[in-house]
């Protein structure tokens, strides 16, 4: 069973070493854990600088496929759906631990929480271009 996530995009910027990708608007992000992070409050546009080895063999306008692998993918789900859940489990249990009241414990928790999504809304910019992209060109020219 493959875990791969598919995007469709286009060519917007070549650099050295590099090409920058705009998400095309409609795309469907289920099945990735950090979808809410790279597209907050339902933004339609989403810019990607990737690596490639040789961007001059793209053209800005060019329509390309970017399949993440599944182990991005399952990254992805980890920093977003798992290690929230941890932190928050350790964070209550650690504050119950300590003699403190249920009711403050669970806010704790919800407090951790909050910070952790904070945090990583800070970096989507740095955990995105750490994910792994394989980029296929749509268009022949």
């Amino acid at each position: 069973m493959s875990e791969e996530v598919e995007h469709m995009a286009t060519v917007t910027r070549l650099h050295s070493g590099s090409i920058s990708v705009e998400l095309l608007p409609g795309q469907n992000c289920q099945g990735c854990g950090i979808a809410a992070l790279c597209r907050p409050k339902g933004e339609k546009k989403m810019v990607l600088n990737l690596k490639v080895d040789g961007p001059s063999t793209f053209s800005v306008g060019e329509r390309v496929r970017l399949i993440a692998n599944e182990r991005s993918t399952w990254r992805a789900i980890w920093v977003g759906l798992v290690l929230p859940c941890i932190l928050m489990c350790a964070a209550v249990t650690g504050s119950l631990a300590a003699g403190i009241d249920q009711t403050l414990s669970a806010w704790g928790g919800v407090a951790v929480i909050a910070i952790y999504y904070v945090i990583l809304y800070i970096f989507r910019k740095r955990l995105v271009d750490r994910l792994s992209w394989t980029i296929e060109k749509l268009d022949r020219r």
